[in-house]
């Protein structure tokens, strides 16, 4: 069996290629995992279809729906969304970090933000087998995991990719503006809290849901900077 050379500038072109198709990939698939999703629900009640304000993106991977009616083809489209993302974004964290080797400083950065960026990949990965209605203390878990690794991930990055002068600055600004986003989410899911009630019900759910989508634009948004950036070492060298 060949053995996956990591150092190959082809192989690395190809990864980065790979997460810009699979976070477009995504998109689709949730969209279809959305179209069919049996059924949402409305504080107590149950409704049909998937709701933006009242359904978290978890519940596309339920065995069962709120409804009741079992979930198959749209936990499937989600599983296959969430692991070739997953896959993807695994590889590119074990790729780029060996573009900042100039320096001491940026290389234990982009090192430890790709560990973690991986850690975090892992644990996307495995929630999507983890479904809420009956695995939700692993489930839980991995909730909790998944945005610690992904938040040290993305604040060391940004740190990386604004030391390093000549990498594209679509990727320091898209990981910027997630940062904003997800503080954004926060505050209204606080407020929410506070209120309690309907506001606390959306905002949640709403912002699971939005943060999701913004997420994986983000990651596709990586793959394109890290391609701008492999094609510029090519035409110099």
């Amino acid at each position: 069996m060949k053995r996956i050379d990591f150092k190959n500038t082809n192989f690395q072109k190809y990864i980065f290629i790979f997460l810009i198709f699979s976070s477009s990939l995504w998109f689709i698939l949730m969209g279809l995992s959305i179209h069919f999703y049996p059924g949402g629900r409305i504080g107590d009640s149950t409704t049909e279809g998937f709701s933006f304000f009242y359904n978290p993106i978890s519940d596309l991977g339920r065995f069962d729906a709120w409804n009741g009616e079992p979930n198959t083809v749209s936990r499937v489209l989600s599983i296959i969304a969430i692991n070739i993302v997953s896959i993807s974004l695994a590889f590119y964290f074990l790729v780029i970090w060996k573009y900042f080797q100039e320096k001491k400083a940026i290389k234990w950065l982009s090192l430890l933000g790709s560990l973690s960026g991986v850690v975090c990949s892992i644990c996307y990965f495995l929630l999507s087998y983890a479904a809420a209605d009956t695995i939700y203390p692993m489930h839980k878990k991995l909730l909790t995991i998944f945005p610690i690794f992904f938040f040290i991930s993305v604040i060391l990055y940004i740190v990386v990719f604004f030391m390093k002068k000549d990498f594209p600055k679509i990727s320091a600004y898209s990981l910027v503006a997630m940062m904003l986003v997800a503080v954004a989410l926060t505050i209204t899911v606080v407020i929410g809290f506070i209120q309690g009630g309907e506001l606390d019900r959306v905002g949640r759910r709403a912002g699971n849901t939005l943060f999701n989508i913004f997420q994986t634009l983000v990651f596709g948004l990586q793959g394109i900077g890290a391609y701008i950036y492999i094609q510029r070492q090519n035409k110099r060298s």
